[in-house]
């Protein structure tokens, strides 16, 4: 989404949307074009390479049954089948980082290469996974030993002690909401984690 504020233009995204629009903070050609962005939620660190983009497009003309140089064949296939086919193949069909249009990573190591040189809003969602756990068998009736058992994986020996602290500083909050906000907080820590171990290869 691109807003009109005064005299600037401003990226505003979330969720999805974001995954199409920060990416030009760190495009070469863009600088000059947008004055301020807003991120909200969903914003990731690094991105794919060319070599993982395009064994996903090889597999998305597969399940197309389009030869993979077939450029023509896939724009004149009806919509409906190519969004079916990327359900099929992955959800991550998203901007591939590569030496010309994107050549670094808008957030990682190396993004502090790019003086963006405009103001930035960034936010997430207090309870981000809240949203992803409606299908959940145990959604808002789990219970204290059930939540024990779950996070136990993650928080080892102490988890018991975390609950704990997050029940103090959460008094209104159900098991339940203990539950979502904990994994949120340990998804957020394993991703950090994860990319940090991966730029450091």
């Amino acid at each position: 989404m691109f807003l009109v504020s005064g005299p600037d233009m401003v990226i505003a995204a979330s969720r999805e949307g974001v995954v199409g629009s920060y990416p030009m903070l760190a495009l070469p050609a863009a600088p000059g074009l947008f004055h301020k962005a807003i991120i909200q939620s969903g914003a990731h660190l690094y991105f794919e390479g060319a070599q993982q983009a395009t064994e996903r497009a090889a597999a998305l003309m597969a399940a197309l049954d389009i030869e993979s140089v077939d450029i023509e064949g896939l724009q004149q296939s009806p919509m409906e089948d190519v969004l079916k086919a990327m359900s099929q193949v992955s959800e991550r069909f998203w901007p591939v980082k590569d030496d010309r249009s994107l050549p670094l990573h808008p957030f990682g190591s190396t993004g502090t290469q790019f003086d963006y040189g405009i103001p930035i809003l960034i936010g997430t969602n207090r309870d981000e996974l809240a949203l992803f756990s409606g299908r959940d068998t145990r959604y808002r009736v789990l219970t204290y030993e059930e939540l024990v058992e779950r996070v136990r994986p993650t928080l080892g020996v102490r988890v018991e002690n975390i609950i704990a602290v997050y029940q103090r500083s959460r008094p209104e909050a159900t098991t339940w909401d203990i539950y979502i906000a904990i994994e949120g907080e340990s998804h957020r820590r394993r991703n950090c984690i994860g990319r940090r171990q991966t730029d450091a290869r």
